[in-house]
């Protein structure tokens, strides 16, 4: 028997449902807009991005969008009451448990404390009173488990900088924006329907409709649609390749340079060390250094960063690979070639299944992750790792920031793609920048027309400095 499509209609689809989704879900329903469904293959949220990260929210950016997107997302983050859902079990104001323990920027060159010194002052221009430079001294005595012989200086925000958790974020966009009518569907975009092209001189067409599959509807439902919105994370690229595949104008559909990339957290338990100091720093020894107790998240000048998890001596880890041609990426001894033939610091591969999130790269940490905590905190000499896991970054190929607009070669599709490791601290930013595109035609309360499509289509990237 030939198997039927289901059918549905509604006036806004969004195409993928975890924080940046969930985020424009919410606000595009509290402007007033109504008969919107949200489609997302994976409802426990096992693999997404958001969910498998370190969790941070900081203003320490150098691009003035980006200090902007998250100064609101700890605004957001400080007030809970406004995603409070008044009946249902979700009724109470959410709790994010938010840790304002400070991010710590650490420089080891004249350059890097310049430019430190500059993305300082970015920040201040934009409001942001609470991030301050910090010389050696300063952060030795702030810090006494730093060991700081070899830098030149630092940044530390002082307040509304921190961590916080990533599934209260996510539940509470999502159930207020189903309080406000949003429905959630579980399933995968696999086709789509584009609107019939009648002029062949035109260089832009629009989808008609999408479908989707799930365990429960395996015979798919098509779904139609005045507004498309892909805010399919890391496999947003993957989402527009597909429209692109069903378009008349496949040939002049420009593609979204998003890919999905692995990135491992690792966990691990530093034993309470207390020595008195001893000397001056020059003169101290590793074992007179104590160990740190609570920690801001530590940006190492090696790219290696830490912050403290919780209060008992554990800490959560990691790096993002390093350019190329980055010195400390390419040791004359070829310590780290892996098995594979590759330089475990700069290999980034793209992702193709959620199956490469099974093996966190143990051995970037043991051949270097670990080594330059050590070399910065004396006291990470004795620790224990406790757990480690891996998961997608959303990485934009192209430079490493948002990409929000309208596609160009497809008019109804909006992208909000692409935030490279930033996604989960500005998604109230990005959904509420989502949201008044849609309902008054331009970016009210921030304007982000910088990071539209119009930048890759020029080939004018807009480089940020403080990634992590």
């Amino acid at each position: 028997p030939v198997t039927m499509l289901r059918k549905q209609s509604c006036d806004v689809v969004i195409m993928g449902g975890g924080v940046v989704g969930s985020s424009i879900a919410y606000h595009l329903s509290s402007m007033g807009c109504q008969n919107i469904k949200v489609i997302e293959k994976d409802p426990c949220y096992k693999h997404s991005s958001a969910m498998l990260s370190a969790g941070g929210v900081r203003q320490q950016f150098s691009v003035k969008e980006n200090i902007q997107m998250s100064k609101f997302g700890i605004e957001f983050l400080k007030d809970p009451a406004r995603l409070q859902v008044t009946t249902g079990v979700h009724k109470d104001a959410p709790d994010y448990q938010l840790r304002e323990n400070g991010y710590l920027f650490l420089s080891s060159t004249p350059g890097g404390l310049a430019a430190l010194e500059e993305n300082n002052r970015t920040q201040k221009a934009c409001g942001v009173t609470w991030t301050h430079m910090a010389d050696p001294k300063v952060l030795s005595e702030k810090f006494p488990w730093l060991k700081t012989d070899d830098l030149t200086g630092g940044t530390y925000g002082s307040q509304n900088e921190g961590y916080f958790d990533p599934w209260s974020l996510l539940n509470a966009l999502k159930n207020k924006a189903i309080s406000q009518g949003v429905e959630y569907h579980e399933g995968h975009v696999v086709d789509a329907v584009m609107m019939p092209s009648t002029d062949a001189s035109l260089t832009t067409q629009g989808i008609k409709s999408v479908i989707y599959k799930s365990i429960r509807h395996p015979e798919g439902t098509e779904i139609s649609a005045s507004i498309f919105i892909n805010a399919a994370g890391p496999w947003a690229g993957k989402l527009v390749e597909m429209l692109a595949e069903k378009s008349d104008k496949s040939s002049r559909v420009t593609a979204l340079p998003v890919k999905a990339r692995k990135r491992s957290v690792f966990m691990f338990n530093c034993k309470p060390n207390n020595p008195a100091p001893v000397g001056t720093t020059s003169e101290r020894s590793d074992d007179s250094y104590p160990s740190p107790t609570v920690s801001p998240l530590v940006i190492d000048p090696s790219g290696a960063y830490f912050r403290s998890e919780g209060a008992d001596g554990n800490f959560i880890c990691g790096m993002s690979p390093l350019e190329p041609g980055n010195p400390l990426a390419n040791p004359e001894d070829g310590n780290y070639i892996n098995a594979d033939g590759h330089n475990i610091l700069t290999h980034d591969p793209d992702c193709e299944s959620v199956e490469t999130l099974n093996t966190p790269d143990h051995a970037l940490f043991e051949e270097f992750i670990w080594p330059a905590l050590y070399a910065r905190v004396p006291a990470f000499a004795d620790i224990k790792m406790k757990s480690a896991w891996a998961g997608f970054y959303e990485y934009n190929t192209f430079d490493q920031n948002a990409i929000i607009g309208h596609h160009p070669d497809i008019p109804n599709l909006v992208l909000c793609n692409g935030f490279s490791g930033h996604g989960l601290q500005q998604s109230p930013a990005a959904g509420r920048a989502v949201a008044e595109l849609l309902t008054t035609g331009k970016f009210r309360s921030i304007d982000l027309s910088r990071f539209s499509f119009e930048r890759i289509l020029k080939n004018a990237p807009i480089f940020e400095q403080g990634i992590v």
